[in-house]
């Protein structure tokens, strides 16, 4: 089984890393590309097939990922088009198997994934559909290579817009959060880097505790509060201000623009 990748961003990163950590594959099955060599040259040195032309990664490869910005796709499909008998795995907002199928061939095997930057660090959450033309076997390999690096939902594709405000975009509010709560500690005297390890240790915390434990979320802050106590000052002032309106406005803004991108 020999790999693609086309584009070397940091999900491409995250994903060779994942795909190599686990054994599944050798750095010399494995294909990159990009228009620049600079990026290129940490692959050289892992020992991975790396090359400035697009073409000669796809002829090379079985299975072609795409980590490439949405913009970018239609320029390098055209380029692509050749190797319309590849399997292609979109990393993309916007890009249906549909979309891949209309610039390749209607028979091309596509398996659509919106995956997260935490797979940097191994803790991505990918969503995953495919296109009717590919085989069991085929998505099981492709599931078998995610998952060295994401945990992996499958969804009916109609989801895949929504999902990307779930989980693909989410990184950001979460980060967003912790910032906040790190400068609020850091006005109150604690200095900001021990105010930031301590906010992102507890929300990590929070996280496990809420995957490990049978009860709801709204169980679970009600476990935090007590009556008359801290906590509930501050969760109120959340509720008061409209804190899960906020989050569901922008949360829909997110998959609105994922719907500008598919068009």
């Amino acid at each position: 089984m020999k790999l693609g990748f086309i584009g070397t961003g940091n999900m491409g990163g995250a994903m060779i890393h994942g795909i190599l950590a686990s054994g599944i594959v050798s750095p010399s099955q494995i294909y990159v590309s990009d228009i620049s060599e600079e990026p290129l040259k940490k692959f050289q040195e892992a020992g991975l097939n790396t090359s400035t032309e697009n073409r000669r990664t796809a002829q090379s490869a079985d299975i072609i990922f795409l980590t490439v910005k949405p913009q970018f796709y239609e320029e390098i499909l055209k380029e692509l088009k050749e190797f319309s008998d590849k399997i292609y795995i979109t990393v993309a907002p916007g890009i249906t198997t549909r979309f891949l199928r209309e610039k390749l061939s209607s028979t091309t095997k596509v398996i659509r994934t919106m995956p997260n930057t935490p797979a940097l660090v191994g803790e991505g959450v990918t969503a995953i559909c495919r296109s009717d033309s590919v085989t069991d076997d085929e998505y099981e390999t492709v599931k078998q290579l995610i998952s060295a690096f994401s945990e992996i939902h499958e969804l009916e594709e109609s989801l895949m817009d929504a999902i990307i405000s779930v989980s693909g975009s989410s990184p950001a509010y979460v980060y967003m959060m912790i910032d906040a709560m790190a400068k609020s500690g850091e006005r109150q005297g604690i200095p900001y880097k021990t105010a930031l390890r301590m906010a992102a240790k507890t929300v990590l915390g929070a996280a496990k505790l809420l995957l490990s434990s049978p009860d709801s979320a709204e169980v679970l802050i009600d476990r935090v509060c007590s009556k008359g106590g801290t906590t509930i000052e501050a969760v109120n002032h959340l509720k008061q201000n409209d804190f899960y309106k906020l989050i569901d406005n922008a949360m829909e803004a997110c998959t609105k623009r994922a719907l500008e991108l598919k068009k």
